[in-house]
């Protein structure tokens, strides 16, 4: 069903679309998944996305992908996905926000970045309280405009070490 309904979807096993609907300027939001072991984890990726997009006006996707990513793992985890950690600590991490919010296209995210944006989405939601601060405004931004810009600059505020306090967190958990 999904490959003929939808051709140019890479091949998952869950999946959120956002669906035109008609002459509305609203969307259907859509989540499909296989019923299967990782059910639970992807409708609580899949549904992260969902939520996103029926509140904000635009997600980066980065940040789409890193909160879904975080918010995937079961509540008891606090976020933390123990697969991400193991091949971060075996393959290592040069982070680089930048890069990751000049990507707008799925298909342009790898499993590195998959992790980087878990990585970042933890660090700023469980790492330095002045850092979740600047995520909540930047997402109330992104309520009442489409375009929230970067958000490294204000991240870079509050934490001019930016990527080092990242490394350093993430080899605390």
């Amino acid at each position: 069903f999904m490959q003929s309904r939808y051709p140019n979807l890479p091949r998952r096993r869950a999946f959120f679309v956002a669906q035109p609907r008609g002459m509305s300027t609203t969307d259907d939001l859509l989540v499909y998944t296989f019923w299967g072991e990782h059910v639970r984890q992807d409708l609580r990726h899949e549904l992260t996305h969902a939520l996103l997009h029926s509140v904000l006006k635009d997600v980066p996707l980065w940040l789409d992908e890193g909160l879904a990513e975080f918010f995937e793992v079961p509540p008891g985890a606090q976020g933390i996905n123990r697969q991400h950690l193991l091949t971060m600590k075996r393959e290592g991490l040069a982070p680089n926000l930048a890069r990751l919010e000049q990507l707008t296209q799925v298909d342009q995210m790898t499993p590195a970045e998959y992790r980087e944006s878990w990585a970042w989405v933890h660090f700023m939601l469980r790492g330095k309280p002045e850092l979740r601060t600047v995520l909540l405004g930047y997402l109330q931004q992104l309520r009442k405009s489409a375009s929230g810009g970067s958000l490294q600059p204000l991240l870079k505020a509050e934490a001019p070490d930016l990527e080092e306090d990242l490394l350093r967190y993430l080899s605390t958990l």
